[in-house]
């Protein structure tokens, strides 16, 4: 069993190192995911939740942003925060270069991108290929359960709902919002000026 701590609380993953299995423990749907690694994890998304991956592109950072946000993307006009989950799980960082991947996802109709280190590929996984999370076991149920690779190594299946609390989501509807009217507001000054 691995501890691995969140910004607001310590939180036990327990598939990292092993489940511990109980005639009690549920299994989830199998489905398609695309599987990347952060801060030497790997991690998992469904992959109808994953609207594209792009290289990091130039961010936005207004002030005040949480630390887990590293700033808004803009992709094709829409900005998007940009998560670092390593920061999120308190993990150890991972720097982000021109070429680290980000996971494009769709949570409550907004988009959020993910940062990563590298994009491992899209796996099918069977039903019965998944792990359950016990209730309760990870902070905000962020992680629902767990697979394994081909070669041993487990992958944590990330609950894009749960990922970040309610109130984590508005301040960065609010901190997009905000962005928008200034990039705005700078789109007008410069039609003023010509």
């Amino acid at each position: 069993m691995r501890t691995v701590s969140c910004q607001r609380e310590r939180v036990e993953l327990i598939g990292v190192g092993g489940v511990e299995e109980s005639a009690e423990t549920p299994r989830v749907a199998g489905e398609s995911y695309v599987v990347f690694r952060q801060a030497g994890n790997l991690l998992a998304l469904e992959r109808r939740r994953v609207r594209e991956i792009v290289f990091l592109p130039e961010l936005s950072t207004p002030p005040g942003m949480p630390r887990f946000i590293d700033g808004l993307i803009d992709v094709r006009g829409t900005l998007v925060p940009l998560v670092r989950l390593d920061r999120l799980f308190d993990l150890p960082p991972a720097p982000l270069h021109l070429y680290s991947p980000v996971v494009i996802c769709e949570v409550d109709g907004r988009r959020l991108g993910l940062a990563g280190d590298q994009i491992v590929g899209l796996r099918d996984v069977p039903a019965d290929g998944i792990e359950a999370m016990a209730a309760h076991s990870v902070f905000n149920e962020c992680v629902t359960g767990r697979f394994v690779l081909g070669e041993g190594e487990a992958v944590l299946v990330l609950s894009l709902a749960n990922l970040l609390l309610d109130a984590e989501r508005e301040a960065l509807a609010e901190f997009a919002e905000m962005e928008n009217a200034r990039r705005d507001g700078a789109a007008a000054a410069d039609e003023v000026l010509c």
